[in-house]
């Protein structure tokens, strides 16, 4: 049940217990005899591979921000402060690490093992639309590189201070955000980050199907100030 969350930030919060699971099911990988453990067993919800394999989503999503977050942070923050979240950080990394690394065994045992995980493999054609799209979903981009397109572009740009624990939150947010959008063929959800700044982001909605919104593209501009997270973000 522990591999269902799909929070990062919560897991950090139990990081020490997370660590203890991941090296668990990397033991169960050195046991053939034990590799059907990771595989959907009867009456189970879900399997340990599948659960992993959307935990790893989000490590990936949030090891290929990591680089942004850093350059963010505030040089000016007290040493106290800094140790406080550089902490949080440090755990954040280590804990995406483990997961990446703990489902690439869980590939490789099962890949390497003669058994056949038949009851993963459903059978049925994934709709070529959501096919296509889902990896268009989430993404990087250079948000501000034109800087007429953001509705909060002076606030941006007078609003140059960030906290570290800012960001750490975002990162944790927006790496959840980016595996659980919805996608199907008449309403879905698409989300940029900036790659300069992650708290200049942007997301279009494509409203569902006879509502009065049907066959529009609506796209809002996001801005986490410098009060995120005790205030909600702007949206325009």
């Amino acid at each position: 049940s522990y591999l269902r969350n799909d929070s990062l930030l919560d897991m950090v919060r139990s990081f020490d217990l997370y660590q203890s699971i991941f090296k668990l099911i990397t033991s169960i990988c050195d046991h053939p005899k034990l590799i059907p453990l990771l595989l959907e067993l009867p009456e189970q919800y879900a399997s340990i591979e599948s659960l992993l394999k959307k935990l790893s989503a989000l490590a990936q999503t949030a090891l290929q921000t990591t680089s942004s977050i850093l350059d963010q942070k505030d040089k000016k923050e007290t040493e106290e402060d800094n140790k406080s979240d550089d902490q949080n950080s440090v755990q954040l990394l280590a804990l995406a690490s483990s997961i990446t690394n703990c489902f690439k065994q869980v590939q490789q045992s099962i890949n390497e093992s003669s058994i056949l995980n038949n009851a993963s493999s459903s059978g049925e054609e994934v709709d070529e639309y959501i096919k296509t799209m889902t990896p268009l979903q989430y993404g990087i981009h250079p948000i501000l590189k034109n800087k007429a397109t953001h509705h909060y572009l002076q606030m941006i740009t007078n609003d140059t201070k960030g906290s570290s624990n800012k960001f750490n939150r975002l990162l944790c947010e927006v790496a959840t955000l980016s595996c659980s959008l919805p996608m199907n063929k008449s309403s879905s959800i698409y989300f940029r980050v900036d790659n300069s700044r992650m708290d200049v982001l942007q997301a279009m909605i494509i409203p569902r199907e006879k509502t009065p919104y049907w066959n529009g593209c609506f796209l809002f501009d996001i801005y986490a100030g410098s009060t995120y997270h005790q205030q909600p973000p702007k949206v325009n």
